[in-house]
């Protein structure tokens, strides 16, 4: 899954100039779960190992 990171940066800092406090709110705990839940993932599927193996070899 391809994330807009920007994107959601540009809306979380837009939201709060506005002064929108519930959105930001919202935006962010969705932002955070989201990078937690892509996190999980790749250490579940073995990323970081693979990084790490990669890192002795050369």
């Amino acid at each position: 899954m391809r994330r807009d990171i920007a994107r959601k940066h540009q809306q979380i800092m837009n939201y709060a100039l506005a002064r929108d406090a519930d959105s930001a709110c919202a935006a962010i705990t969705a932002h955070i779960q989201q990078t937690a839940e892509g996190l999980e993932t790749l250490i579940s599927q073995g990323y970081w190992a693979s990084l790490r193996e990669r890192a002795v070899q050369t």
